[in-house]
């Protein structure tokens, strides 16, 4: 029987793969055994995260609820932490809404290629052209959130 769930495979595989290329990148700056750590500790912070989340929704019965005295006791079944799910749903609308104010003044030039695309009939270059928007929100997602940075970058 395997002791590790799914999720905790995905971050042994991304932490053993992105710490190689991590330090293949930076080989000149890094020893291998800092590489794994800093990326270890990256992984381990949004590993957290997601734990955290994972156990602040679960539903159980709303006399089990949470609230901390700021909320009213919910009276059926509830999120376990209903304010820290607000929370972290507040934290996630901004992050998106900072990523949207950074890419919103490249939605004119984007259009523009993609209409001068379809017009001149070469329909073939849109999947090209869906793939630089996709690494374009990517990286309007690294400048608009500091936390997130280090990880899309090691992308690249």
């Amino acid at each position: 029987m395997n002791a590790l769930g799914t999720l905790e495979q995905v971050f042994i595989g991304l932490w053993i793969v992105m710490s190689i290329l991590y330090w293949l990148n930076h080989k000149k700056q890094e020893n291998p055994v800092g590489s794994v750590v800093k990326v270890g500790l990256l992984l381990t912070f949004i590993y957290s995260i997601i734990a955290l989340a994972r156990w602040a929704t679960f539903k159980v019965p709303g006399s089990e609820a949470l609230t901390w005295g700021i909320i009213s006791q919910p009276t059926e079944e509830s999120v376990r932490a209903p304010v820290l799910y607000y929370i972290m749903m507040g934290l996630a609308v901004v992050v998106i809404g900072l990523v949207i104010k950074h890419a919103i003044g490249k939605v004119s030039t984007v259009g523009a290629v993609i209409l001068s695309t379809w017009d001149r009939g070469n329909w073939f270059l849109l999947p090209c052209v869906f793939i630089m928007l996709t690494i374009g929100l990517l990286l309007a997602a690294a400048a608009a959130s500091p936390v997130l940075s280090p990880f899309i970058y090691t992308l690249f």
